[in-house]
């Protein structure tokens, strides 16, 4: 099954480092958008909610048939002047319906403090994140498109 990995983050610009902590996972089930929130960021104090405006026990997993606005918010429009560019950039083709793989490529990071990875990312050094994930990028788009 996969996965997009939502993590809370800081930039730090000075050294060129990003930290944070998992805030939870979104993934698909059946016909369902599940997005479960990380046990440690939910029982943190001061954690942000994600779907809901309170973070209650009943929350701490989401069901929904449609893709939560918190994540199609990064959904870019197709029809920008920008959208072709940035699919050559992060090698998405731009007839792509996929929305895992346009979240973790072209939204992965937006205005808010959270960026989504594809599962199994970890992310490092400012410098090496958009490179890693062009390359993870890469090879999801050799195994669906060929070289």
């Amino acid at each position: 099954m996969r996965k997009i990995i939502v993590r809370h983050e800081h930039v730090d610009f000075k050294n060129a480092k990003i930290t944070g902590i998992e805030a939870g996972v979104l993934y698909r089930d059946g016909g369902f958008w599940v997005f479960e929130y990380n046990e440690d960021y939910f029982n943190r104090k001061g954690s942000m909610p994600i779907i809901n405006l309170r973070m209650s026990n009943e929350s701490r997993m989401t069901k929904s048939k449609t893709l939560f606005p918190f994540f199609s918010d990064r959904l870019p429009d197709k029809d920008s002047e920008t959208y072709a560019f940035y699919a050559k950039r992060w090698k998405v083709d731009v007839n792509s319906t996929d929305e895992m793989e346009i979240l973790t490529t072209i939204g992965h990071r937006g205005a808010s403090s959270f960026a989504f990875y594809p599962d199994g990312f970890k992310p490092g050094l400012w410098a090496e994140v958009d490179g890693d994930l062009i390359k993870w990028n890469d090879s999801l788009f050799k195994e669906r498109y060929g070289d």
